[in-house]
């Protein structure tokens, strides 16, 4: 909320935990905060693996584990693993096993990880939880419109022998059907051939999206 430096955050969580290891919420909370907002996917990986091991039958740990396995560190077998770990245990959502054959596949990696986000969302009335949430659902949506764009300025450059001078080049010529704004309405821009979001690099360099720290 202020500064955004997460210094204790692991230790809070560790006595809370210690204090009451059926406290699925601390672990829960605690997990998703250490790998996203303070950049620490391990250290939240080995807090919920302590919560498995207090509340074994619990399915929201395992899955937790498997969702930064594939959101942050990119590891799809440990990403499948722990999805199909949660399913087979009581009350797990019905959907958690289609999500450990997509992991498994490494198929629609963006289109998944939205999808998580959104379910995740929705299952929750935590208003911190639903603030992180909501940034990294914007970070995706940046994330693939500069990745569409990015192709359409390579494709310029196949087909004209230059890069474009601007985006709208792009759009008057035909190589993309519309011209989107980023998630925060700011405007996408072509840098040294590179598309960007100006907003995306400010709330990066402010900590606002994780950098794995691996």
């Amino acid at each position: 909320m202020t500064d955004r430096k997460f210094e204790w955050l692991g230790h809070i969580f560790e006595i809370l935990t210690q204090l009451d290891p059926y406290f699925i919420g601390a672990y829960h909370f605690g997990g998703i905060t250490l790998a996203w907002d303070a950049h620490e996917p391990y250290s939240a990986i080995a807090l919920l693996r302590k919560g498995t091991r207090a509340n074994p039958l619990n399915w929201q740990l395992p899955f937790d584990i498997g969702f930064i396995h594939y959101t942050l560190l990119d590891n799809y077998d440990a990403a499948g693993y722990y999805f199909l770990i949660a399913s087979k245990l009581p009350n797990a959502w019905s959907m958690v096993s289609r999500w450990s054959a997509f992991a498994y596949a490494k198929a629609g990696k963006v289109n998944v990880s939205r999808q998580i986000w959104i379910d995740l969302y929705n299952q929750t009335d935590n208003k911190a939880l639903k603030a992180l949430i909501e940034r990294n659902l914007a970070f995706l949506i940046a994330k693939e419109d500069m990745g569409i764009l990015q192709t359409a300025v390579q494709n310029y450059r196949k087909s004209q022998g230059r890069y474009p001078t601007n985006l709208l080049e792009l759009l008057r010529k035909g190589y993309i059907k519309n011209l989107p704004k980023d998630p925060w309405g700011g405007s996408y821009v072509l840098k040294d051939s590179i598309v960007i979001s100006p907003n995306l690099t400010k709330l990066r360099r402010q900590g606002f999206f994780a950098t794995p720290q691996k």
